[in-house]
């Protein structure tokens, strides 16, 4: 056992481990401080080009969690993404502006599946 201080409230502790920086009381508190840290990294605001991928990964048939874990977002993120690009009619100018420069993936997808 190890006689620590916390670094958050200057309480003496024992702890387990050499590691241990937080005494018990503290240890929620800035867990959920990350907590509330992280979530807002993921739901960061949208960019044009966020909404370019969204839009493009979702007419390829890819799930929301795949493209949230992608992009680093959440999924309630990427689905505002996604409604805003659709109600504003941006998502259809994107998909036909990837397919005018790299050609519908979708149909080469389904002709690479066949052979």
């Amino acid at each position: 056992m190890y006689k620590k201080n916390c670094k958050r409230c200057g309480n003496d502790f024992i702890s387990r481990s050499t590691k241990a920086r937080y005494c018990p009381e503290c240890v929620p508190v800035i867990k959920l401080r990350s907590l509330k840290s992280k979530n807002k990294e993921l739901n960061r605001a949208c960019t044009d080009d966020t909404e370019f991928l969204v839009s493009i990964y979702t007419a390829r048939g890819e799930s929301q969690s795949r493209i949230a874990s992608d992009l680093g977002r959440s999924e309630e993120n990427v689905l505002k993404i996604l409604n805003e690009a659709k109600e504003s009619g941006r998502y259809d100018e994107h998909i036909e502006r990837h397919i005018a420069y790299a050609g519908d993936t979708r149909i080469i997808k389904e002709e690479i599946c066949k052979e």
